[in-house]
């Protein structure tokens, strides 16, 4: 069989491939999915619906939809997996289910029809951070290591036997959109060498050891940036926040949000004499390093501003509007 991906002609021998179906959602499993249809007999992508654009009614198709439709790969859209979507999806015969966040759970009938087996792909090391936005905790764990996880598909959340885990390294500089990036990159690899090795009937599987923790849906809230914590913890949860739903705080009675940090997130500055300022307080303006506030253990230097409705700004700009601001606060609350 003959695939075209990126201009090159791939050719296949189908009957030694996996019939895969890949289920995913977003950019970060793109790079997967293309190197899946390289490789193995992608039979059918499994996604979500067209959203409506953030102007007008029309609706966008999900980018991995238009990698599909380029290399002639069935599509289903799906809200929910029920007997009608099982049944799609049976009718085009996968032996092997690839899932890289899909944003659903996949019920028992829905993983009978996969007779190889099922590979889910989790950016974590797995018991840690389960759940639905490993990405965001990754930033706020304020560590430099991190890792990605590939895992068997199992009835409950993140629970499955795991083929592998694969650490790397952070910078702490990243936001979710940068890590995002990385993420998708990097699981390239590692995924394909344990599906061949899953073809091959050579992969091990081995249970989750150690303690077990949670991340969660983010929603707005999660954004409140509170000066009072460490400069560690505020430049995490600004970056956690990037693009959305971005960190906010008040200023001069109004909310602003906080889009840009300068350095990694133990860049604050401890150098100054901090005894005669208050958390949340403007103490300097640092050119090429930003908008120097005071939090419980130094100074963050914030680079990026947007208020509502408005276009994102430089720390140069917010500073001429409000006439330097040195003195005055960034608050919780109105």
């Amino acid at each position: 069989m003959k695939r075209n991906v990126g201009g090159v002609n791939f050719y296949m021998e189908e009957d030694k491939k996996l019939k895969i179906l890949f289920a995913g959602n977003g950019n970060i499993c793109l790079e997967v999915f293309k190197a899946v249809i390289k490789d193995f007999n992608c039979v059918g992508l499994l996604t979500g619906v067209d959203k409506k654009g953030a102007r007008g009614n029309k609706k966008i198709a999900p980018k991995i939809k238009l990698i599909a439709e380029e290399n002639d790969i069935p599509v289903i859209q799906v809200e929910h997996l029920k007997t009608a979507e099982r049944q799609i999806v049976s009718s085009l015969e996968p032996d092997f289910l690839v899932s890289f966040s899909f944003g659903r759970i996949f019920g028992p009938k829905f993983l009978q029809l996969f007779s190889k087996g099922t590979l889910n792909i989790h950016p974590s090391a797995l018991p840690n951070s389960r759940g639905p936005s490993p990405i965001r905790a990754a930033i706020l764990s304020g560590s430099d290591k991190w890792a990605i996880s590939f895992q068997e598909i199992g009835l409950k959340m993140d629970e499955g036997r795991l083929f592998g885990t694969f650490p790397f390294t952070l910078n702490g500089d990243e936001t979710v959109s940068s890590l995002t990036e990385k993420v998708s990159l990097f699981s390239v690899d590692p995924c394909i060498k344990i599906l061949n090795k899953i073809q091959d009937g050579k992969a091990e599987l081995k249970e989750q050891e150690g303690e077990s923790s949670y991340c969660y849906l983010v929603n707005k809230e999660d954004g409140a940036l509170d000066f009072n914590n460490s400069v560690s913890k505020v430049h995490s949860v600004i970056r956690a926040c990037y693009p959305w739903p971005k960190a906010y705080s008040f200023f001069n009675g109004n909310k602003v949000f906080i889009t840009g940090v300068w350095g990694k997130f133990n860049s604050g500055n401890i150098e100054l004499d901090l005894s005669s300022y208050k958390s949340g307080e403007i103490v300097e303006y640092k050119k090429n390093q930003g908008v120097g506030v005071m939090c419980s253990d130094g100074i963050i230097y914030l680079t990026g501003f947007q208020f509502p409705t408005k276009k994102e700004i430089t720390y140069k700009d917010f500073m001429n509007r409000f006439q330097s601001g040195v003195g005055k606060f960034f608050c919780l609350e109105k």
